[in-house]
């Protein structure tokens, strides 16, 4: 590279940046003028427009006062009054001729339509523009209109004054006066413009047409055209054009306006003058600063470089002699500096040399050795002076020479550093050396020498062994090793990844969690340098990894610290307590808290709502239904029903909340730390919502509802036990109100539970006692004469409320499982009745009871039927058992089943309340019934409505096609029993023949019939 003279650099740099800051300051200077100057022009701009657009509007402003002038004229609306169009016309020439004329160039008045009056002034005479037909009533009196007309002579645009002419008698408007102004070359609109704006010259253009052009520069009018909208000042030649938008009556017209000046020129050509007399004085400044500068630094520079190239042979550097600049000065002492450096260096690293616990050495090319520190006789057991001038095969066995010569050998070929290990035997001790040899080179890249250091590393080869012995140890362990320093670096062994999942290179993050997450741990470390117990950790997959741990800390000499952990995977061990624990503590079926966690949870609850003052809700939720549908399904089928249930429940509850099962179909919700009612409500809704929807089981379609009762702490109860009954008290409501509904406890609702209660105590006593008993209603022929059968039905004398009604007890014993005992008991004495009323005549009288939905499914029924016909050895065929439609549709198939088992035993069956239900003849035909009872409702409406006449009769219609007996019950009118005779009914049932009463009616109405026919006999 060529190189170059100092001050030449320095001058080129000082006449660079002169040049480069007067061309900027310069610069700075055109564009601030012509920012100024720009301005200047915008400014003039906006006044032409102002100014333009003001004497615009006063120019029309002026004709249109010259124009209602003249049509307020008297003499003008007398002669409009008296259609003298000739008078008109006088009277608009002599104004038009006058100063109104200047600026109006036609007037045109139009008089009731019926003719109009065209005047033409000195602009206009010549043009035969026909403006009389231009008149139109749609026009706006006293407004500004545009109207182009185009003829043979060209394209005209003119302007419209429209102005009333007023009656003076009677202010009617009389006509209209017309006042035009034309624009095409309107001379002194265009010399007004000129004159007010001071342009050369302008263009007035309408659209695409020139409507006027003025000329008094040297610019022609269509150069002004390059002025857009877009762009409206443009600089020209001599001056810039401009383009103004003005807006004359109702359309918008273009002024293009050149604007004479050359300020623009001036100031670039002054620009360019002073641009050259800067740069001829920056490069004669330049030259003079070059020469000064030469001959400062000439001596400077030279004594420096003197100095430089003597020092380096000097073993003390002298002093440099500083001169005039600052600048060489420094150089020159850093030089001296660097030198006693370099001296400080050398006399190091010969310290090092001859001091170092190491033996080191320098061989020559041909592998003898040329240089060696004070270890080597020590090494080699040899004097100095036999060493020096020897190579490795003099001084060694032959086997750790030709490794020594091996290493030698590959640093001379491949230029870099290489390492080799040998052993010798020392006084009968085996020692171990490292030998690391370097290459020394010229500037060339060729080896001249070879340096080296031998270090013995005895104690390192053999700690190694034993770091092996306890690797294999390490690595063998079952248990999860794992020690840190407190620089983070981490050792692992096998069992950590295979527990953890953590590779050796990623277990600092699991040794960092181990203290971060459990500060406990950390606090015991640093307590008592150890610690032992259970932790919970987290393995690579970020799964849970439940460890029993023991991490100890050990010191190091250097004052840091060792954390040494050893743990065991206890997953199975913890899997098993959490089994136990789930056994315990969750329902195996649903998954859910079973009734002891529960007692656990809500007693936290409360403590909870105790502490923050707010409510806890307690949801009790009975399943509607379900034991019809777990007897006849299965209960698999009610087992899947109760998963699906529970699934349902979860779905509409908040984290935190807890659902339970407490057995069998009963849940319990427990809603915490609530604000007020309505949210306990919400979810009650939503719940009870969620489980009316359609249960999908093995392909059957089953369908349930949910009766939830609330119990709100600390409203309704302070502890578990009472808020638990108020609860379950609520729900019990709602199944008795008809199930499938949300009720909160109130004091109500308790007093009626406990009600409950007692008369379900009583009525379990009542069932042994006489408190119960059975009254019979006879059916008779469709005559009404003779007794068919009756109808048992049980009665109840409590001993302090007297007769409570059947629906009441019934109900109840539904509802708490008495039911079956009490059929039981029903069946056992209506057989016994039936016994003996039967002895009283030749022909049978059966007897019939009614069976409850649970009775029909359950499996003691059928032995229960033969029990109470054995018990009171009456025959199958006295007795006949009723059903009711709904009771069948549950479960058609097994009820079915149960009926054929019944009637196998030659026991009569009858369908009960039919009508009610889903009266259905698919069903009717395949149950084994004899009979058809009709629901006393539609007895209730005949005769007398249609639909139910009609009813009626379609029922003993179809049940006789069947070939099935019919009952009216509820017969209480002899227009009923009229009815019912005629329409062939079998058989009648109310209180018009008779009551329900003791077995001794029956007896008297059989004993009366018996003497009747015996009389007929006799007679």
């Amino acid at each position: 590279m060529r190189s170059l003279r100092f001050s030449t650099a320095i001058l080129t740099i000082v006449v660079l940046a002169l040049l480069f800051v007067s061309g900027a300051l310069l610069l700075l200077a055109y564009e601030g003028s012509q920012t100024a100057l720009n301005e200047e022009v915008k400014l003039t701009y906006d006044q032409d427009h102002k100014v333009a657009s003001r004497m615009v509007k006063e120019y029309l402003t002026g004709v249109a006062g010259v124009a209602e002038e003249i049509a307020k004229r008297n003499d003008i609306r007398a002669s409009a009054a008296a259609n003298d169009f000739m008078t008109i016309d006088m009277i608009l020439g002599d104004s038009i001729r006058g100063p109104a004329g200047e600026r109006i160039h036609a007037i045109v008045v139009d008089v009731n339509g019926l003719d109009s009056v065209v005047v033409n002034g000195v602009s206009m005479y010549s043009l035969d523009l026909a403006l009389n037909t231009f008149t139109d009533d749609s026009t706006p009196m006293r407004a500004w209109d545009n109207i182009v007309i185009e003829t043979d002579d060209g394209v005209f645009h003119l302007l419209r004054y429209k102005t009333p002419i007023i009656s003076q008698s009677l202010g009617e408007v009389m006509g209209a006066l017309y006042a035009y102004i034309l624009v095409n070359d309107n001379y002194w609109f265009l010399t007004e413009i000129q004159e007010i704006t001071g342009a050369g010259s302008l263009s007035f253009f309408s659209g695409s047409d020139n409507v006027g052009s003025l000329e008094a520069s040297m610019i022609h009018p269509n150069e002004l055209l390059v002025a857009t909208p877009n762009s409206p000042i443009v600089a020209l030649s001599d001056g810039t054009a401009h383009f103004h938008s003005l807006t004359i009556g109702r359309e918008p017209f273009r002024l293009y306006l050149h604007k004479p000046g050359n300020s623009s020129l001036i100031l670039t050509r002054a620009y360019n003058e002073n641009l050259l007399i800067g740069a001829v004085t920056v490069i004669l400044i330049s030259l003079i600063v070059m020469a000064l500068i030469r001959s400062i630094t000439q001596r400077s520079l030279g004594r420096l470089l003197e100095y430089a190239e003597q020092v380096p042979y000097q073993i003390i550097p002298t002093p440099y002699q500083h001169g005039l600049f600052d600048e060489f000065n420094k150089v020159g002492t850093e030089i001296e500096e660097m030198v006693r450096d370099i001296r400080a260096q050398e006399n190091q690293l010969d310290a090092i040399f001859h001091n170092a616990p190491s033996l080191m050495f320098i061989k020559s090319a041909d592998l003898k050795y040329i240089m060696i520190n004070p270890k080597a006789p020590e090494h080699y057991q040899r004097r100095e002076m036999d060493i020096l001038g020897n190579d490795d095969f003099d001084l060694l066995p032959q086997k750790q020479a030709e490794i020594l010569q091996e290493a030698d050998l590959k640093v001379v070929s491949q230029h870099r550093p290489a390492q080799c290990e040998y052993s010798m035997d020392q006084s009968g001790t085996i020692r171990h050396y490292l030998c690391t040899k370097f290459p020394l080179l010229r500037d060339n890249g060729e080896v001249y020498a070879i340096g080296g250091i031998t270090t013995d590393i005895t104690d390192k080869v053999n700690a190694e062994a034993e770091a092996q012995i306890s690797n294999k140890v390490f690595e063998a362990a079952a248990e999860a090793i794992l020690i840190m320093n407190d620089k983070g670096k981490v050792l692992t062994n096998s069992a950590f990844t295979r527990i953890t999942g953590y590779s050796s290179q990623r277990a600092r993050r699991f040794a960092l969690s181990l203290l971060a997450e459990h500060p406990e741990i950390e606090i015991a470390l640093d307590k008592h340098g150890r610690w032992q117990g259970e932790s919970t950790q987290r393995r690579a997959n970020g799964e849970q990894l439940p460890v029993w741990a023991s991490i100890s800390v050990v010191e190091e000499t250097t004052g840091g610290k060792i954390y040494v952990a050893v743990f065991s995977d206890i997953s199975d061990l913890k899997e098993a307590e959490q089994k136990l624990e789930k056994l315990a503590h969750y329902d195996n079926l649903t998954g859910l808290p079973n009734r002891t966690l529960f007692y656990d949870r809500f007693e936290s609850a409360l403590q909870l709502s105790e502490r923050l003052g707010s409510k806890t809700a307690l949801l009790f939720i009975d399943l509607d239904r379900f034991k019809p549908i777990n007897d006849n399904y299965g209960h698999h089928i009610g087992d899947k029903m109760l998963i699906e249930a529970a699934g349902r429940i979860r779905q509409h509850i908040r984290p935190g909340d807890t659902v339970s099962r407490l057995g069998g179909d009963e849940f319990t919700v427990i809603l915490s730390d609530l604000s007020s009612s309505d949210v306990a409500q919400d979810i009650a809704r939503r719940i009870q919502s969620e489980l009316k929807k359609v249960y999908v089981c093995e392909g059957k379609e089953l369908f349930s509802s949910a009766s939830i009762g609330i119990a709100l702490y600390p409203d309704d109860g302070k502890n578990t036990q009472v808020l638990l009954k108020h609860a379950d008290t609520a729900m019990y409501h709602i199944k008795e109100r008809g199930r499938n509904d949300v009720m909160f406890f109130d004091k109500a609702l308790n007093a009626q539970a406990e009600a409950r209660i007692q008369l379900e105590e009583n009525l379990r006593m009542a069932i042994n006692t006489q408190s119960l008993f059975l009254v019979y209603q006879p059916r008779f022929d469709i005559a009404g004469q003779r007794v068919l059968s009756a109808e048992a039905l049980i009665r109840w004398h409590h001993p302090i409320r007297g007769m409570i009604p059947p629906s009441e007890f019934i109900a109840l014993a539904e509802e708490c499982g008495l039911i079956v005992e009490l059929g039981r008991m029903v069946l056992r004495r209506a057989c016994q009745a039936a016994k003996d009323w039967n002895q009283i005549l030749e022909r049978p009288v059966p007897v019939s009871v009614n069976l409850s939905a649970r009775q029909l499914h359950s499996e003691e029924l059928v032995n229960d039927i033969e029990a109470a016909l054995k018990s009171a050895d009456l025959a199958p065929e006295l007795l006949e058992l009723e059903i009711t439609e709904t009771m069948v549709i549950e479960d058609l198939d097994m009820v079915i089943e149960t009926l054929q088992s019944i009637r196998a035993l030659g026991v009569k069956m009858s369908v009960d309340d039919f009508g009610t239900g889903y009266s259905s003849l698919i069903y009717l035909k395949r149950l084994p019934v004899s009979t058809v009872k009709i629901d006393r409702s539609f007895i209730d409406d005949v005769p007398g409505s249609e639909d139910g006449e009609s009813l009626v009769k379609a029922i003993i219609s179809m049940s006789h096609t069947l070939n099935l007996r019919v009952v009216a019950e509820g017969v209480e009118e002899q227009s009923q029993l009229a009815f019912l005779r005629q329409h062939q009914c079998d058989e009648i049932q109310g209180f018009l023949l008779a009551k329900p009463d003791h077995p001794a009616k029956i007896h008297g109405l059989l004993i009366a019939e018996a003497a009747n026919t015996h009389s007929h006999a006799v007679s």
